[in-house]
């Protein structure tokens, strides 16, 4: 389906291990003489060695991020930006295959979430360290960890965990456009942050993290970039309309989204649709 018409209920990128209904798909192989429970263990982590690798790439970004908010290490801060490059690089390479110098090619990878995703832990890691920052990683992170552990209890038959990890995938959705909110709030926080550092370094960052956010409001498989600028430009128009709301300030309002309709309106001349795509 389409993401302009009908958004998805499950992130792409999570997409093929989301796929898995709940139950007890263990218990249902062994008593049709299947696999055993250390046999389906062994072919989750051992059948897909990249993914098992992303895997390990997310834990150390959620326990990364621990040790940046619990203990204070900065260096927590660098190290999961720097997991969570590696885990969506190699998504990356699942998702587009080999490298190669052709429009096409440039064309899906511009495409693809697990690209977007890097470029945010890419043009960040000469920040200074920001929890606001580091949420996005370790909340994403977090929900592909979910997914993945719901399957790996599932395969080994630890019930009370399953359950557990079932109860996070669920909130799935939720998850991910809070991390859409987050990227709009990191804006206007390198907004503010040009009244007091203003210098072409710090342009240079607003500019580029723009054309990030570009990117994640034209993605193809995920709708929640879009939803969460959709919901800002409304609640800068109603509080444009407050009846407390200042004269200058209500005009600055209307003047600033004026300009943002007229640059995406720009911008979507550029970006034309593509085919509906099934979510795999």
């Amino acid at each position: 389906t389409h993401p302009h018409t009908h958004p998805t209920t499950l992130h792409p990128t999570m997409s093929d291990e989301s796929s898995t209904q709940p139950g007890d798909a263990g218990a249902a192989n062994n008593a049709a003489g299947g696999p055993t429970r250390l046999a389906q263990v062994k072919a989750l982590l051992l059948d897909d060695l990249m993914g098992t690798v992303q895997i390990v790439c997310h834990l150390a970004v959620v326990l990364a991020g621990l040790a940046f908010v619990l203990m204070g290490r900065s260096d927590g801060f660098v190290g999961l930006l720097r997991a969570f490059a590696l885990a969506n690089l190699l998504r990356l390479l699942q998702r587009a295959g080999r490298p190669r110098l052709s429009m096409e090619f440039l064309s899906n990878v511009l495409r693809e979430d697990c690209f977007h995703l890097f470029l945010f832990a890419f043009i960040h890691f000469d920040e200074r360290p920001s929890v606001v920052i580091g949420l996005c990683p370790v909340v994403y992170s977090g929900l592909k960890l979910a997914v993945f552990f719901h399957k790996f209890f599932q395969a080994a038959g630890v019930g009370v965990l399953q359950r557990a990890m079932q109860a996070l995938c669920a909130r799935q959705v939720a998850g991910l456009r809070f991390i859409a909110n987050l990227e709009l709030l990191l804006l206007v926080t390198k907004l503010l942050g040009l009244v007091t550092s203003f210098g072409f370094h710090s342009i240079m960052k607003v500019v580029v993290y723009l054309h990030f956010l570009q990117l994640r409001y034209f993605s193809q498989r995920s709708p929640y970039s879009r939803e969460a600028w959709g919901n800002a430009h409304a609640a800068a128009v109603s509080l444009s309309q407050h009846p407390r709301c200042p004269g200058f300030v209500s005009m600055l309002i209307h003047r600033v989204l004026a300009l943002v309709e007229k640059v995406r309106g720009m911008i979507q001349q550029q970006h034309q649709p593509a085919p509906p795509q099934h979510v795999d």
